[in-house]
């Protein structure tokens, strides 16, 4: 279940986007920007988060 982040504005962190975690070493978190036309999302990585390069 996805954990729920308060804070406001476009720069918000968002919530926590565990679906991604196979991309990542360390937490990401995702906030929607827009959604009326096309997808808009705000990513937010956890101080020290890295790509995992072998993951095509």
């Amino acid at each position: 279940m996805a954990k729920i982040v308060q804070t406001a504005g476009r720069n918000a962190l968002g919530t926590f986007a565990p679906e991604f975690a196979q991309y990542f070493i360390g937490q990401s978190y995702l906030a929607p920007v827009s959604t009326s036309q096309v997808g808009v999302f705000n990513v937010t990585f956890e101080p020290g988060c890295r790509k995992l390069d072998y993951v095509a």
